[in-house]
């Protein structure tokens, strides 16, 4: 994740031109305690960020083709732990950031998945 810090997009205002594609990540609970993040702090975020969307599948209205068993492999089983999000101006502009994150940050342990 470390090669990642530098393309991540921030809440400052764009200043310049805008970048071509820029990246957001999101980290589940289960993330932060595979990083290491002691159970003291994870403790006190929300029950609901806890459970991961999954667990309350039926609250949030995933049912039938929503319900996570349809969901991509990975996903919602608490294997994934981080979410990098691409967005790009163009779908050229996606395909160069994956290419990019393919060379660079593919030193993963658990489950990778891409949906396009």
């Amino acid at each position: 994740m470390g090669g990642l810090v530098d393309r991540v997009t921030n809440d400052e205002d764009w200043s310049g031109p805008k970048p071509d594609s820029h990246l957001n990540v999101a980290v589940a609970c289960a993330g932060l305690r595979a990083l290491g993040v002691p159970e003291a702090i994870t403790s006190t975020f929300s029950a609901e960020f806890c459970e991961g969307m999954a667990a309350r599948n039926r609250l949030l209205g995933d049912l039938g083709a929503s319900d996570p068993k349809q969901w991509d492999s990975g996903l919602g089983s608490g294997a994934a732990h981080v979410l990098v999000i691409i967005n790009a101006r163009t779908t050229a502009h996606i395909e160069d950031e994956l290419r990019r994150r393919s060379r660079g940050s593919r030193r993963s342990s658990g489950p990778v998945v891409e949906c396009r």
